[in-house]
């Protein structure tokens, strides 16, 4: 879906659509039993802005995986377990944006010298922001 460009005018992709999978009426509805949201792979290279809310350090994360609750992330510099955030999400086209307060539940070093961070969205995405963050 590389240089996909969407106008106002377009409409959403559909669930079941090569964007966002099918989805039940329970995946629209916090999970009860304690397992996660279902997570989708976002187009290759999808980034993300990363503000920390106590020392407004800046800094990019490429997203890995993203759910209504929450975000998979990979970053050069390692943040603290606990680390609130800013993080400002948008669509390939810049056409959708969406500040999120996310919070930091795990850290985990990677092979490559990078750090895998597991955030989790103060106020989940509704299913309509999830599909245009999948665009």
């Amino acid at each position: 879906m590389t240089g996909l460009v969407m106008s106002q005018n377009d409409p959403a992709p559909e669930t079941g659509s090569a964007v966002l999978p099918p989805c039940t009426d329970s995946e629209l509805h916090p999970p009860s039993s304690g397992r996660d949201w279902p997570r989708f792979e976002p187009p290759a290279g999808t980034v993300c802005r990363l503000t920390t809310v106590t020392t407004r350090e800046l800094l990019l994360a490429r997203i890995v995986n993203i759910s209504r609750g929450g975000v998979r992330l990979l970053t050069d510099l390692p943040l603290a377990r606990g680390t609130c955030l800013m993080t400002e999400l948008a669509n390939r086209s810049g056409l959708f944006v969406r500040f999120l307060l996310t919070h930091i539940i795990y850290v985990s070093a990677q092979e490559d010298g990078r750090f895998a961070l597991g955030g989790e969205f103060l106020e989940p995405l509704n299913l309509e922001e999830l599909r245009l963050l999948l665009m």
